[in-house]
């Protein structure tokens, strides 16, 4: 894996190489949905009907909805679906696709909102990460990982910000 000669300008966007991949994660999701859920887009295949998803308006997350669609519909996935950008600004209201931004109170609420989620997230991880990182450590105890990193693991291949109709 290359080292950018600046991390910084690769923050939020999609990687393209290396062992997280992004590109060939959101393509690989893609791909085990379609073989899982086939049945479900058969008569829109048969019918000649585009099936919408969407996705946020950011570069990354665009990026990350064409390859889940190459993946998900196949190389020439245009023909058969339609990818909607849905902007990310403050006159279109609430938007589900990433609905941590949606709501400001709910973000600076320290009790009820944003930071209660984080609390009892971290509470649940401490609920169950004991026995994964037992298990990941039995034959190297020199190694050592935070609850953050435990449950990042498990993160890795999932794709986001996108919904399909």
């Amino acid at each position: 894996m290359l080292i950018s000669p600046d991390p910084q300008a690769d923050f939020e966007q999609l990687t393209t190489t290396g062992p997280f991949s992004g590109t060939l994660s959101s393509f690989t999701t893609g791909v085990r949905l379609r073989t899982r859920y086939e049945h479900l887009l058969s008569h829109r295949l048969v019918n000649h009907s585009k099936t919408n998803f969407w996705a946020s308006d950011s570069k990354r997350v665009i990026d990350t909805a064409r390859y889940f669609g190459a993946g998900f519909f196949g190389l020439n996935w245009t023909d058969t679906a339609q990818l909607h950008i849905i902007p990310e600004t403050a006159d279109r209201g609430a938007d589900t696709l990433t609905p941590g931004e949606s709501c400001l109170k709910w973000e600076a609420d320290k009790e009820k909102g944003h930071a209660q989620g984080q609390t009892v997230m971290q509470k649940f991880r401490r609920t169950y990460l004991d026995v994964p990182r037992h298990r990941l450590l039995a034959s190297n105890s020199e190694i050592t990982f935070t609850d953050e990193e435990l449950f990042s693991m498990q993160e890795v291949g999932h794709s986001q910000n996108i919904a399909v109709q």
